[in-house]
């Protein structure tokens, strides 16, 4: 597990470095790919803009939860907002090689630093929360 500050972009890059986006972008390029590689955020910012966030994996198959984390996967065109020109084979580099992927690292960065501002802190249940109502076994 690694943290992370929402304004200091070197700690965002040393807890997800260029070279595993380009391995999980290309990875998750793949058409038969059946799990996603990515990031976890495990926690909403602190007071000083830190939160929490682990390398993850999930199959593509899987319902995102919805709750206090949240499953981020790069591909390659975030920074166009798509695929479109990123696919081998199609007159453009391989994907995940070169300066091609340095907008989209940047973009899946502000994708990871613009879902962690929208976590909600984690609350402890208080004594009128809904969560402790009803029958105990």
């Amino acid at each position: 597990m690694a943290s992370a500050r929402l304004d200091d972009r070197d700690s965002l890059h040393a807890a997800y470095p260029r070279e595993q986006f380009e391995r999980d972008a290309a990875g998750n390029a793949d058409i038969k790919t059946e799990v996603l590689s990515g990031v976890v955020l495990l926690s909403a910012p602190d007071a000083a803009g830190r939160f929490e966030l682990d390398r993850a994996n999930r199959h593509v198959g899987e319902i995102a939860h919805s709750g206090d984390t949240v499953f981020l996967y790069p591909v390659l065109g975030d920074a166009q907002g798509g695929l479109a020109g990123t696919r081998p084979g199609y007159g453009n580099e391989e994907p995940g090689r070169g300066a091609k992927a340095a907008p989209d690292y940047e973009a899946f960065l502000d994708r990871v630093t613009d879902a962690a501002r929208s976590l909600a802190p984690r609350q402890s249940p208080g004594r009128g929360d809904a969560r402790l109502q009803g029958e105990r076994q």
